[in-house]
């Protein structure tokens, strides 16, 4: 009996795939392959990139961690960005901030400020120290992992 001949690479891929596929049924996850970033794809990227280091919204956008849920950006959300990045702007030239965010719960106080400000501040100063507090412990070390 001869020795069995050592797949193709077309077959190597096939069987890669199904196995791919099958992985994908039992964890019910989608694994997309994509090409490789064209030039207008990295220009995009380096623009995205320097917005998100002088608008705290746009950080919040290209940092976005909920896949699953779209980023909503209202009225409220943008005001609200607007204060931050103003708050930072005038501490910078030595203006006391006091900042009180009044808004009904659900419409992204926690988002804005716990999760997204403090890395977005750490960031852009890196000689800051930040106290995220919290009237909760679980919630206050909830929103402090995540902001990691």
């Amino acid at each position: 009996m001869s020795a069995p001949l050592s797949k193709t690479f077309g077959e190597q891929l096939r069987d890669l795939r199904v196995k791919i596929e099958e992985q994908e049924r039992k964890h019910s996850v989608r694994i997309q392959f994509t090409k490789p970033p064209g030039v207008a794809a990295l220009a995009r990227l380096s623009c995205m990139q320097s917005m998100a280091r002088e608008s705290h919204l746009h950080f919040m956008q290209y940092t976005w961690q909920k896949r699953r849920r779209a980023m909503l950006v209202g009225r409220h959300t943008r005001e609200i960005a607007a204060r931050l990045d103003q708050a930072i702007e005038d501490y910078l030239i030595g203006k006391s901030t006091y900042l009180v965010i009044t808004v009904p719960f659900r419409h992204g106080k926690s988002d804005l400020v716990s999760r997204y400000f403090i890395p977005y501040v750490l960031g852009r100063l890196k000689d800051i120290e930040v106290i995220l507090g919290s009237y909760g412990s679980s919630l206050s070390e909830q929103h402090s992992k995540d902001a990691l």
